[in-house]
């Protein structure tokens, strides 16, 4: 109607957020801006929280509609109750998306500075790798967790680099057309369904 019209250009979208508005917690965002709320051990922005993540999430229960960590999970000490924290910030109904770094990823076979240490920085102590992942380990941590795993797939990545995308490229195009093609692919990502008949 015109008055609804009227009403919604001069509405304030801080006082009445749209329903469908959903809050989203980025878990170790870095430099990310995929969410609506952010947490970090080391921020590097304003609007992010400054907490030790592995302690747990300053949030209240079933606060988020999706909790969501990229390139963390390889960092955690203790992965499943990460995990178990995510889930309890979570909606019911809501979902748990982690993307990590894929253990069978065929630039992790050779001698990579990745995850031999070669990234660290003394400026961030705590900042290390201690684990990887396959696929079938991540089902088993979101199903002993009691989510629900709705999709687990695996995601391309590619060097930054001219020359070593240039290598990346085709070694991996290769592999997708062999039996090793789970190791073309250098990331895993895998979501989970917080189900009410699921036990806390």
């Amino acid at each position: 109607t015109i008055l609804g019209i009227i009403f919604c250009r001069h509405v304030d979208l801080k006082i009445f957020p749209p329903i469908s508005m959903k809050r989203i917690l980025n878990v170790a965002c870095g430099t990310q801006d995929y969410g609506t709320d952010f947490v970090d051990m080391y921020p590097r922005r304003s609007d992010v929280i400054q907490c030790d993540i592995e302690k747990g999430l300053p949030f209240d229960d079933n606060t988020f509609d999706e909790v969501y960590s990229r390139c963390f999970f390889e960092h955690l000490k203790n992965p499943f109750d990460m995990l178990l924290e995510m889930k309890r910030v979570t909606k019911t109904g809501g979902k748990v998306r982690v993307i990590t770094d894929n253990g069978s990823y065929w630039v992790f076979a050779l001698k990579n500075s990745v995850h031999t240490g070669g990234y660290e920085d003394p400026q961030f102590p705590d900042d290390r790798h201690y684990c990887f992942f396959t696929k079938t380990h991540l089902i088993h941590h979101f199903t002993k967790a009691g989510l629900e795993v709705e999709d687990v797939k695996f995601v391309e990545y590619f060097s930054t680099t001219k020359l070593k995308k240039l290598a990346c490229f085709t070694v991996q195009n290769f592999l997708k057309l062999t039996p090793f093609r789970n190791m073309a692919y250098g990331r895993i990502e895998i979501v989970g369904v917080k189900n009410p008949k699921q036990p806390e």
